[in-house]
């Protein structure tokens, strides 16, 4: 064997930074860095900062993203990008209301930039959603000036808007809804950045909540983190997975690759009764409720996105 060289491609910090120099010299413009975790770190282009809001709970950016589009990142962390929104909340949403099969009142634990809410408003059957999120600020922001992205939605008059701890709401009232969806930030942050804000609403005793506050056949939506087939990384969701399993008996999870989030990214479905659906069945249901215009799920979408990885079919599914 020669001589010992050092590899041009494993780098010590200083002579990747040395070389990342170099390579963005060239470039012009800024540039969002994306940590997702120790182990990882990207970069994508940043075509301008539109907006910076330091809020009691978080951290908020705006920035347009090439490639992406407008981008709302919190505490550091890509929570929605223009471009590909819809394939998280379509997934998000649409399995859930086709389970049901006619849901007429849905809770939405986060969910404050109004897109969930969006594609809630495509059934004529539902008559009441009840936004529940911490940061009115973040609301505020996406009511008065990103009317694009979710379409009116705030404004509604189906919809209301209640500034709150998720937790304690749902302590404090006495009903229940046919769908409950927690579209809340990670109870996680691998990158280190971010709070614990959410961490309390991926509990037992939260999961306890939500499960008396659905109606008989209600269903509990989560959306419940990525993975990248790395055991450091995937074990966050897993950990979540194991804590709505522990509180519901009947469990399926869908996953999607969402460009943003740079991973395949998880919905977990629970409730009382089972969940299985053909997809013959999916796209009959959607005709029945008269949804139209859905850029990616539909009966085809469903049967792929339910159908596990292999090497997570043995935990996505009971």
């Amino acid at each position: 064997m020669g001589d010992k060289v050092p590899s041009c491609s494993v780098l010590e910090p200083e002579r990747a930074l040395e070389e990342l120099k170099g390579m963005l010299k060239g470039f012009k413009g800024s540039w969002f860095l994306d940590k997702d975790g120790p182990f990882r770190i990207s970069l994508k282009k940043a075509r301008g900062n539109l907006l910076f809001l330091r809020t009691r709970y978080q951290q908020m950016e705006l920035v347009q993203l090439e490639g992406y589009g407008l981008c709302m990142i919190l505490d550091g962390k890509v929570q929605l990008a223009a471009s590909d929104e819809s394939i998280y909340h379509e997934l998000l949403v649409h399995p859930a209301c086709v389970l049901h099969g006619s849901p007429s009142s849905v809770l939405i634990l986060g969910g404050g930039d109004g897109c969930a809410a969006r594609e809630l408003l495509r059934y004529e059957t539902i008559r009441e959603i009840v936004i529940v999120d911490i940061d009115e600020e973040v609301v505020s922001v996406f009511r008065e000036q990103f009317r694009e992205l979710h379409k009116g939605s705030l404004e509604d008059p189906r919809v209301r808007v209640v500034p709150q701890d998720a937790m304690e709401f749902l302590k404090s009232i006495g009903r229940s809804y046919d769908i409950i969806i927690s579209d809340l930030t990670e109870p996680f942050d691998l990158a280190e950045k971010a709070g614990e804000l959410s961490a309390h609403l991926y509990s037992s005793q939260a999961y306890a909540l939500i499960s008396d506050r659905l109606t008989q056949g209600g269903i509990f939506v989560c959306q419940s983190g990525g993975i990248l087939y790395q055991p450091g990384y995937d074990q966050y969701h897993l950990e979540i997975l194991q804590g709505v399993r522990a509180s519901f008996p009947h469990v399926e999870v869908a996953y999607e690759f969402v460009p943003s989030f740079e991973a395949m990214w998880s919905i977990t479905l629970a409730s009382r009764r089972p969940l299985g659906i053909s997809s013959t069945d999916v796209d009959r249901t959607l005709a029945r409720l008269g949804v139209e215009g859905l850029l990616h799920y539909d009966g085809r979408a469903h049967q792929r996105a339910f159908s596990p990885p292999r090497l997570l079919g043995g935990v996505a599914s009971k």
